[in-house]
């Protein structure tokens, strides 16, 4: 059976699998096809042919095309699972019976629930936060979503709040600066006012820890730096 070649984009029967060079990044599989006269011509002599097994194979032509669940029913109404691809046709019964026998074989892992849950977060934290480029497999926080702000007070306007944190009381005929937090998503709670740079970095803290616990996210974001980070958000509020 002819085989289109990773290299020359032609197909041929004369053709080699080989383990995937480390230098070819045009694909990400573990093996690709390559002619014979490609494999002399880049070099590709010592590089160990691969034998992908059936999982693989199927895999990997299935890879472009999205499976989706379908319901076949009989004539007398009873309906059955099934499967089909991104054109609407159905997989064959040997197809079906591999994938079958491999989900059978992934029911039995161990902690396989907890790997799902965990690969599920960190799928979801990719789409919508940036990785942290000092700490591998970790997210930076959002803090422009705690939507810090330094405010003046205008002395000649009478009213008056309270510090979030330490609730002393502030005046505006005292003048000088506050600040506001008012936490957009994913943070939750109310416009808080604090009197101080300090005050404002325990608010700011407290919100960010309590949605960090309250969605099980410790181990996806750095909280060693998480005092200096607010600070410098703070100041440059």
């Amino acid at each position: 059976m002819a085989i289109w070649c990773a290299y020359c984009r032609r197909s041929t029967v004369n053709i080699k699998t080989i383990k995937r060079p480390e230098n070819f990044v045009k694909r990400f599989d573990k093996y690709i096809h390559v002619c014979l006269f490609c494999i002399k011509e880049n070099g590709l002599e010592d590089i160990p042919e691969y034998n992908p097994n059936e999982l693989q194979k199927f895999i990997d032509a299935m890879q472009d095309r999205a499976i989706m669940p379908s319901i076949i029913s009989t004539a007398d109404g009873e309906e059955f699972l099934t499967f089909q691809d991104g054109n609407g046709y159905l997989l064959s019964t040997n197809k079906l019976d591999l994938i079958a026998r491999e989900l059978i074989k992934t029911l039995e892992l161990d902690g396989l629930d907890k790997f799902v849950k965990s690969k599920n977060i960190d799928t979801y934290l990719s789409h919508h936060y940036l990785s942290d480029p000092e700490n591998e497999g970790k997210y930076l926080i959002p803090f422009d979503k705690l939507n810090i702000n330094r405010k003046l007070f205008n002395p000649l306007k009478n009213w008056s709040c309270t510090c979030g944190n330490c609730s002393i009381k502030m005046l505006s005929k005292d003048g000088g600066e506050y600040f506001t937090i008012n936490p957009y998503w994913p943070f939750e709670g109310r416009t808080e006012r604090a009197c101080s740079e300090g005050c404002m970095k325990v608010i700011a803290k407290d919100k960010v820890l309590n949605w960090i616990h309250e969605k099980d996210y410790k181990k996806y974001f750095d909280l060693e730096k998480l005092d200096t980070r607010i600070m410098q958000i703070i100041k440059y509020a």
